[in-house]
Order: C-alpha cells, then structure tokens, then sequence
C-alpha cells in the first residue's frame, strides 16, 4: 500500500506497509484472501485524512476542505502474486480514497457547495444558498453544544461529521455508520437518483435496537420527490404536496411563521432571510422563502383499490401560522420501529431560532427510541505522575448511563495502535448534576513513551460513544526505559532480571533490604539494546527486597523473595 505524496500528484517509491499471505488459487478459480489488516496486530492499515497527515505538510484539495478531518489522500493498492502460466496480470493496482468517520455521537450532515466562499464575486445563486443551508445547521449544532473544532489531532472535538456530495463520487456513498442524518440541499436542484437511494438503503439499516434518524429542511424536496420520486415523497417522506404558496397569494413568506405541533409543540419560528454580517442587510443572490404546503399519508390505495396502511404513525410536524389559522401544515413527523423521519417544508437558512429548532428535533428524536446524548461529558484528563498515569472525568448530566470504560493505545511515530480496555467503573445511570470519576491509575506504562486514552460511556441500552482522545508523554532525556520482573521469583541462588534502553546511558543496580539498606550495587555504562542482569543470592539471607535501577533521575523498581 502507497500513500499519494504531499504534492497531490506522485506516489512515492516504498510503500507504506507490505504484508505477504499464502494462498492456494488454481487456474481460474476465484478466492477471497485475507491479509489480515484490521486484526489489532501492529502491521494493521488505518488510513489517514488530510487533517491528520497536516503535520507532514499535506493540504486538502480545494472540493474537500470542507471535510478534511475525514477524507484521506489517494492511497494505491497493488496486489501481486507470484509467477505462474500467465504473468501479465499478476500486479494489479487500484487507486482508492477513503472517507473516515471520526465523530464518536454517529451525527453526520450531508450538504451541497459546503467550500463556497460567500463573498464571492459575481455570486453564484445556488452555490450561495447550499452554503448558507449548511451553515445554519452548524449553527443548529453549535446552540446544544454539539461542535467540529480543527485544532491538533490531540485537541479537536468531533460531535459530526460532514460530507460534501458534490465532492463525491454519486454511487459510493454509504450512510450506514451514523445514527443521525441532518440533510441540507441547494436550491431548485433536482435530486438525482442516487441520493434518493442512499437515503433509502440508509433508512433500511435501521433496526429496533438502533433506529437510523434524517432530518430534511427544504422548500424543493417535497415537490420534487413528489413529481419524479413518488415512492420516497410517500415511503421516506410521508408527505403529500400541495403548494409553495402558504400565503395564498404567490407572495414570499419571509416574515411568516410557524409553530410546532408534533414536534417543539407551541414554540414558534420565524421565517426570513439570513443577514451578511458584512453588509448587515441579505445576501445578495439568496432567494426569498416560499416554504411547502404538505399534508400527511399514512396509507395509500394501490392498483387493486386496497387500503395499505404505512408502518408506523406519521403527525403534523409544525404549521404555518398565518393570522390565528395554523390549518396550513409546513413540517411532517414520522417514527417506526426502524427509523425516525423529520421533513420541513422550509430550507434551513429560512428558520431564524434554529436553536428552538434543533433542541425540538432533538427531543423527537429521543422520545421516539433514538439516544442521542447517553452522557454529557465536563472534563476528561489523563495526567502523568512519576511512573504512572491518573485518569479522572466528570460529568454535567446523565441519561441512562450504565458504564465507563477506559481504553489505552500506544502512540509513535507510525500512528496510534488498537485501542484496549484497561478498566471500567459503573456510571451513575441518571443525573443533571455534576458527577467524579477518578482516579483509574495505570502503572502498566514505559518512561519514554507516549499513549493515548479515551473513555467510552455505554448506555442502558447498550448504545455507546467516546470522547476525546487524551495524549500522555511519559517523556525523559534518557529515552525509553524497561525494567521486567525478576525471575526466578522467588529465588534461591540467583535470579534474572531483563532490562531495555533505547540510548547509551549510564546505570545503576541495587539490591534493597526491607530495612531500606543496599546489599548490593554495582554502577556501568550501557549500551541501547535488551539485557539481563543476573543477581548472585548465595550470601543473601531470606526476606524481601527491592531491585532498584537507575538511569539518571529516572528510578525503576522491582520486589523479589528470597528463600533458604
């Protein structure tokens, strides 16, 4: 496996990582071989995204910078075999891209145009409006403190991830890794096919244990599904179409409102037109709101003149409030055993309390069989002390929590291993109050590594998320240091203990009473490498005592029982 170059064009000479498996293929026989790249062994291949290889000077192409902490470099595969009957096809290659997800809350936002830049000049009416639909979902996002922060990849926070899908090829989208779907489109762009069919195999992954969500805001939607994709305005949707016309009267709706009903019930929204902050007045090329006017199926009649009832229950989202009359409906809400289903028949950059609107989408969601926060996490450290590292977390509220577990992962200079669980603690399970956790201790740590922790809060219903990842460098001038067990232990004559330096250093071995006095010591120059140190105990009485190895200021201790 190659990685592309940070020029965005060559690939280098040596690949990244090489594996070699055995296979038996007879002549045109086909054979799944597995090379075993993702068994939690240390030649496992994890790609890496433009935001994760920053540091190596690479710089996401312009249609992905947008989605840089998810989409990686072009990685080319080449699979060869040995020589047989037929040697001209024995390499094949393949140039691939990966999208990874990153966000532990599985929240994604699939968006249109989400690079252009708003101060463009001449504007570029449908580019603009994608843009600002997007935008005021992360506005949405960012008022329950839900955030994407592009820090370091120590320090950044992924509550979503976002996706461009005019920066993707059409047939390889796949939705499947999230739970929560907030779409966002341009304006009069006519869904093609393909995306009507990724939602739909995406709403098809839901299951009773872990429901699939999606959220639609759009003006266009309902009317365009209707006309060329009756099925999805009916199986997805649940709408039927009337009009883009609340007023009655052809006009723009920009200064209407509407109230929720199923949904954020009696909380009103405004509709109007988002404001430049530059020239404080609406963006040029934006046009004006004129919402849908749906209603709501939940059976139709087939060819047959049968009544077939739609799983589920489909309600009155939210109504336009037009006076004291509220019977015009503008929104649609739909729950299944599988899936919930929000549609609105306003674009999003139309609803200015967008914060009203989101926490009212959220608590549907919720109340509806979808958990979208087990836990509320304050404050999550991982601090190093001597040879050792304390973790401890706090939590502003929980909801159904039922366990914390930590996981640990070494981290060099050729990425971060599989994480491993190395302790849990049981969760308060229900709380709106600040709750301690702490501190776990690991002492099962190396002086001049580096390790990675993370917490993982597992919920009643056995749905799970992690936060942020912390860094510990259990730095030291004198490298990396190991001491092993003694062994025999206990011991009679003599005992065997291994120890490892990566750099040439100065050490000292002791051999400690219980009494704190020195049996033994010996000073020596050593050079990098693994050794063991053999401890002659004929002249040692019985008792306990502690191996002491010093490089520097750096002290490593080991207990041994001698016994006559």
């Amino acid at each position: 496996i190659y990685r592309q170059n940070n020029d965005g064009i060559t690939f280098p000479s040596t690949p990244i990582l090489t594996k070699t498996t055995a296979a038996t293929i007879a002549s045109s026989e086909s054979v799944t071989v597995d090379f075993l790249l993702a068994d939690g062994d240390s030649d496992d291949f994890k790609p890496q995204s433009y935001f994760d290889l920053a540091a190596q000077s690479y710089v996401a192409p312009a249609l992905f910078t947008a989605m840089r902490a998810n989409v990686t470099p072009l990685y080319r595969i080449e699979l060869s075999v040995d020589s047989d009957q037929e040697n001209a096809n024995n390499v094949v290659m393949k140039d691939v891209r990966f999208y990874i997800t990153k966000t532990p809350r599985e929240i994604m936002i699939s968006g249109t145009n989400l690079t252009y830049n708003l101060n463009t000049i001449p504007v570029i009416s449908n580019d603009l409006m994608g843009r600002l639909n997007y935008n005021n979902i992360v506005n949405g996002m960012t008022a329950v403190n839900y955030r994407l922060t592009l820090a370091t990849p120590t320090t950044s926070r992924f509550d979503y991830d976002v996706f461009d899908r005019l920066a993707w090829e059409r047939r390889a989208v796949n939705y499947g890794a999230y739970a929560f779907l907030f779409y966002a489109d341009a304006n009069a762009t006519v869904l093609p096919r393909t995306v009507t069919e990724d939602i739909e195999k995406y709403m098809a992954m839901g299951n009773n244990t872990k429901k699939r969500n999606i959220m639609f805001a759009s003006q266009e939607l309902a009317q365009d599904m209707n006309a060329n994709f009756p099925l999805f305005a009916r199986n997805v949707l649940r709408t039927s179409y009337t009009s883009n016309n609340p007023n009655g009267n052809g006009s723009s709706f920009n200064g209407g409102r509407m109230v929720g009903d199923k949904m954020a019930k009696d909380f009103t929204f405004d509709i109007t037109s988002p404001i430049d902050p530059i020239t404080q007045v609406a963006y040029v090329g934006d046009l004006q709101s004129f919402p849908a006017v749906v209603g709501v199926i939940n059976s139709f009649v087939d060819n047959a003149g049968r009544t077939i009832q739609l799983p589920g229950l489909a309600s009155v989202g939210t109504r336009y409030l037009i006076g004291a009359q509220t019977n015009l409906i503008s929104g649609i809400v739909s729950t299944t055993l599988e899936n919930n289903v929000i549609y609105l028949g306003a674009d999003w950059r139309h609803i200015s309390d967008i914060n009203t609107l989101m926490r009212g989408a959220i608590s549907y969601f919720e109340s509806n069989g979808a958990f979208v926060i087990p836990v509320e996490l304050a404050n999550f450290t991982a601090t190093s002390t001597g040879k050792q590292v304390n973790i401890n977390w706090e939590t502003s509220s929980e909801i159904g929590t039922s366990l914390f577990e930590i996981e640990k992962s070494s981290v060099s200079n050729s990425g971060t291993s599989v994480f491993g669980k190395i302790a849990e603690l049981p969760a308060a399970g229900f709380s709106n109050e600040a709750k301690f956790y702490g501190p776990v201790v690991d002492e099962n740590v190396t002086l001049g590594k580096t390790y990675a922790y993370r917490l993982k809060a597992i919920d009643k219903d056995g749905s799970s998320e992690y936060s942020e990842e912390r860094i510990v460098n259990l730095s030291t001038e004198f490298g990396t240091i190991e001491l092993g067990n003694p062994s025999p232990n206990p011991a009679v004559n003599s005992t065997s203990v291994e120890y490892s330096l990566s750099q040439n250093n100065l050490v000292q071995i002791s051999l400690f009473d219980i009494n704190g006095n020195a049996v033994y010591t010996t000073d020596f120059t050593q050079n990098a490498g693994t050794f063991n140190f053999d401890f002659n105990l004929n002249n040692i009485a019985s008792g306990s005592y502690t191996v002491v190895f010093r490089v520097g200021d750096v002290t490593l201790t080991k207990n041994i029982n001698v016994v006559k």
